[in-house]
C-alpha cells in the first residue's frame, strides 16, 4: 500500500543548473517579448548559467542566498550599479520561477542590491524634429512614409519595434489612434494629433490593395 514518507529532499533529484535555465527559457519564450526573451538567453550563457554552476557544483538544490550574494558581489566588481541591478533582476526571476515551479517548501533565497539612479534622459526637441522632417521631405526616396514614421514616433511614444510591428488594422485614421502590443504583454491605445493623421493619410495615398492585416510600413519594393 502506498504511503507518505516524511522528511523527503526539497527536490527528488539533481537538476544542473544549464537544464532548470532551458526549462525556464521555454517558458519565457511563449510570455516575454523576442528582445526580452533575447535578454534572457544572452545573460544565461554569459553570467547565471556558468557563474551558479561553478558555486553550486552544477546543482538547483545548492543555490542559497550566499550563493546569489557571491555572484552578485562578483559581477559588481568591474559593473557600476546600473548593470549589477539589470543582472540582479533576471537573476531573481530565474529563481523565483525555479522554486514556485519545483515547489520548493522553503523560502525563496534572495539578495539586495543598491537602486541604481535612473536620471530622466534629454527629450527630443522641436528643433530636432524639424530638422529629422525637412531631411526626410528632401532626401527620402519615400518622404511620405518617413515623415509619417517621424510623426507617430513623436505623437505617440512608442517604441522603435511597435513603430514596426504595426499592421494596417492597428491604425484608426478616423479616431485618431493606433493600437500596439507593449513589454508588458498588454495591448495599449495610443493617440495622435491631426497633423499627424494629416501625414498617415498622405502616406496611405501612396498604396494600393491594402488589406487589414498588411504590415502597416511598406517599401517601394514592397
Amino acid at each position: 500500500m502506498a504511503r507518505v514518507i516524511k522528511g523527503s529532499p526539497l527536490t527528488t533529484s539533481k537538476l544542473s543548473i544549464r537544464d532548470a535555465y532551458g526549462i525556464f527559457l521555454r517558458g519565457k519564450k511563449s510570455v516575454c517579448s523576442q528582445s526580452t526573451y533575447n535578454i534572457y538567453v544572452e545573460l544565461g550563457e554569459r553570467i547565471i548559467i556558468p557563474k551558479l554552476t561553478e558555486l553550486t557544483d552544477d546543482d538547483m538544490n545548492n543555490v542559497t542566498a550566499d550563493v546569489l550574494r557571491i555572484l552578485i558581489d562578483d559581477y559588481g566588481t568591474d559593473h557600476n550599479a546600473g548593470g549589477v541591478a539589470f543582472v540582479h533582476r533576471h537573476l531573481m526571476a530565474f529563481i523565483r520561477w525555479y522554486w514556485d515551479e519545483y515547489e520548493i517548501p522553503t523560502r525563496v533565497p534572495t539578495v539586495k542590491v543598491k537602486k541604481a539612479a535612473s536620471p530622466p534622459k534629454q527629450g527630443i526637441t522641436q528643433s530636432d524634429i524639424d530638422k529629422l522632417l525637412k531631411s526626410a521631405k528632401e532626401h527620402s526616396v519615400f518622404p511620405e512614409r518617413d515623415i509619417a514614421m517621424i510623426m507617430i514616433l513623436c505623437d505617440t511614444g512608442i517604441r522603435r519595434s511597435s513603430l514596426a510591428n504595426l499592421k494596417m488594422r492597428d491604425v484608426n485614421i478616423n479616431r485618431g489612434e493606433l493600437v500596439v502590443f507593449e513589454k508588458d504583454q498588454q495591448y495599449h491605445t495610443k493617440a495622435f494629433g491631426q497633423a499627424t493623421c494629416k501625414a498617415i493619410k498622405k502616406y496611405l495615398m501612396c498604396l494600393s490593395d491594402v488589406n487589414p492585416e498588411d504590415p502597416f510600413w511598406i517599401s517601394l519594393d514592397g
